[in-house]
């Protein structure tokens, strides 16, 4: 047992940590060999998709993960997913088409919304093979599925640039070529490996079945869709597009920042759903004070990396990127990487409130944490552009925060403000001491990083007895 969960640990590290390295080179390389305005319209577009087929995909993904790990049978679940997905992703394609027809295509950016929708939609396609496999646990075929598309979409880039061939017309045509490849791939594994038969079969009544139970997913999902690229949609539509080139790079490095969060979160929900539905309220008593030990090392984890982040912003991405987006984006940075130990806190809060069912619960906090982030971005963006767009999203987040601890049972859910606190306090003291100690870089992350760290043993949030009380949860 204690081997599979070190396989699946290291498969889904190594699955997340291709795809968000895999994503920052798509985004370095575009960014750098193409215009600030290209740029900014690409962004524009997959922010559009993004918002769009998370719509369509009506929140049936997370369902389909629960359902599956609680052992329903995977090739029916997939049949239903597969038609749904077919049916929304059809229609849109349509929808889209026909305004490019309305437009006789003399808008360059609804012809390139419709044609990198026409990739997204095959890689909407590839969902139920992931998802299944996410929620039988079997991580290692989930990492050969999702890696596919972005090592080809980062390699053929790197040879486009390489040729001086690389252009919007170049990019599209790739990502549609490795959105069709990962298709095949996914189809090919689901069929050899999950042993997954999906048939475009209907079954009606299921059908609606599985609506009525993705209904209040369907509303956190284009919530927190909404949350991640509301504020990309607002500024490509009243500011410029090198504003939202400059917002999307800082934006992506900060997504690459919560790279552990993305390695723990699918090893949790699975999990913790198992343990909500066997455990006795006893047993589950005392693993709450285990949970509330592995939100504080979450926090401790994501204070240190947004603490580096800022400290080598600056000098490393102006030297990789010809002065372009590093000076100017400290100050996103800065708003945007403080949201980030919050967001490791509202991960184990959501994966508590889903394991038992609580859908109303979570979909009141996503909307008023969407609601929170449009108004925001509405009031902010208008003034201060980039950094109005960061300080919405932050303010947006601490809200969830705030309400996620009001209305989740968990005993001592109150030490999590002091964490997050005293976590985010000790790392900008850290941070303001070392730029002040040193000139030096390299001098300055030693320094920044010492620092914080005998802050957090000096409070006594480091302490070597938590260490059982973390491998008591991770093998459970």
């Amino acid at each position: 047992m204690k081997r599979k969960i070190i396989l699946d640990i290291s498969a889904s590290s190594v699955q997340v940590f291709i795809n968000q390295i895999c994503g920052i080179l798509i985004f370095y390389i575009l960014s750098k060999y193409i215009s600030k305005s290209i740029f900014g319209e690409i962004s524009w577009c997959l922010a559009v998709l993004m918002l769009s087929f998370a719509v369509l995909g009506f929140g049936m993904d997370q369902v389909i993960v629960r359902k599956t790990a609680a052992g329903n049978e995977a090739s029916h679940l997939a049949s239903l997913y597969s038609l749904h997905l077919l049916l929304t992703g059809v229609f849109f394609l349509t929808l889209l088409w026909l305004i490019k027809v309305f437009t006789g295509g003399a808008a360059s950016t609804t012809t390139t919304l419709f044609l990198l929708a026409t990739g997204q939609f095959l890689i909407f396609l590839s969902m139920p093979f992931k998802q299944i496999a996410n929620g039988k646990e079997l991580f290692r075929p989930l990492l050969a599925m999702s890696v596919i598309a972005n090592i080809l979409k980062v390699a053929g880039l790197l040879i486009l640039a390489k040729i001086n061939r690389l252009s919007l017309h170049s990019f599209i045509g790739l990502y549609i070529c490795a959105s069709a490849i990962e298709l095949m791939t996914c189809f090919y594994i689901g069929r050899r490996f999950l042993n997954l038969r999906p048939r475009l079969s209907f079954h009606l009544k299921q059908y609606r079945a599985l609506i009525r139970e993705s209904l209040p997913q369907l509303g956190v999902i284009v919530c927190n869709a909404g949350i991640a690229r509301f504020d990309w949609v607002l500024l490509g539509l009243i500011s410029t597009t090198s504003i939202l080139a400059e917002y999307s790079f800082a934006y992506k490095a900060f997504e690459v920042s919560t790279l552990p969060l993305f390695i723990i979160a699918p090893l949790l929900l699975p999990r913790i759903t198992r343990w909500f539905h066997r455990d006795p309220g006893d047993a589950m008593n005392k693993r709450n004070h285990s949970l509330i030990t592995l939100v504080r090392f979450e926090v401790i984890l994501a204070c240190l990396g947004s603490l580096v982040l800022n400290i080598i912003w600056s000098p490393f991405v102006d030297s990789i990127t010809n002065n372009k987006y590093g000076s100017v984006n400290q100050h996103t940075i800065l708003v945007l990487s403080a949201c980030v130990p919050f967001l490791y806190v509202n991960n184990v809060l959501w994966s508590i409130n889903f394991a038992q069912n609580q859908m109303k619960l979570i979909l009141s906090v996503f909307t008023v944490t969407f609601l929170i982030t449009c108004g925001g971005d509405l009031i902010l963006i208008p003034f201060f552009h980039a950094e109005g767009a960061a300080f919405a999203y932050f303010i947006a987040i601490g809200a969830q925060t705030i309400h996620f601890l009001r209305k989740t049972h968990l005993e001592n859910a109150g030490r999590i403000q002091y964490y997050l606190f005293l976590g985010i306090g000790s790392a900008l003291v850290s941070g303001f001491l070392a730029t002040y100690a040193s000139s030096i870089l390299w001098l300055q992350v030693l320094i920044s990083v010492s620092i914080y760290l005998f802050i957090l043993v000096l409070s006594r949030q480091l302490r070597f007895n938590d260490l059982f009380r973390l491998k008591r949860i991770v093998w459970a």
